[in-house]
């Protein structure tokens, strides 16, 4: 009778054994899981950061374009009112001797 009993506790213990192992896999597993899903949103950060970076340089290329254009409308703007202001005095000269000194 004992030996039945016996087989009973050693079933049991066997048991027990097996349910602690299933619990320490099943947290593995949720641990692991847990460090995939990490892994694929820092995969995630490094590919928007590798676009951000690119739509930065680009955008700092199409600026320095357009400031570039900028500058050339600006100093063609300059150069006008240069010409400009030296015709005005040139015929301003000519107006003012030809009135009052001819």
């Amino acid at each position: 009778m004992s030996e039945p009993s016996n087989l009973n506790q050693r079933f049991d213990r066997l048991e027990s054994k097996v349910d602690d192992l299933t619990t320490v896999l099943r947290d593995l597993v949720r641990v692991e899981e847990r460090q995939q899903a990490q892994a694929v949103q820092h995969a995630q950060l490094d590919a928007r950061v590798t676009d951000l970076a690119k739509a930065n340089s680009d955008t700092k290329a199409q600026l320095s374009a357009v400031s570039g254009k900028v500058d050339q409308w600006v100093n063609r703007g300059v150069g006008l009112w240069g010409g400009t202001v030296a015709l005005w005095a040139i015929l301003t000269n000519a107006t003012v001797r030809k009135i009052f000194f001819d």
